[in-house]
């Protein structure tokens, strides 16, 4: 490898430096975000519901949540089957 291809190397690995910098410093500008979705006071409580299940564990799905199906919890970022509350 001569000296001209390592400048090149170089000159690509701090350019992509640069942008992924600031791409993630563009993203922590306050809020929150589940997987893409920005979640604001307004519409959080309109897009997405927080279901705690039995072991107090807090899942966030996209409404509406259909029962006895898997839905996509975007806090753990898998499919969770969701099932009513057996009341006794």
């Amino acid at each position: 490898m001569d000296k001209q291809e390592l400048k090149d190397i170089i000159k690509i690995l701090v350019f992509m430096f640069l942008v992924l910098g600031g791409l993630v410093m563009s993203s922590c500008g306050g809020g929150w975000s589940v997987m893409g979705y920005e979640l604001t006071p307004s519409d959080s409580s309109k897009s997405f519901v927080s279901l705690i299940d039995q072991n107090k564990e807090t899942h966030h799905f996209r409404k509406p949540v259909v029962l006895e199906s898997d839905n996509w919890c975007y806090k753990h970022n898998i499919y969770e089957m969701v099932r009513a509350k057996n009341e006794r």
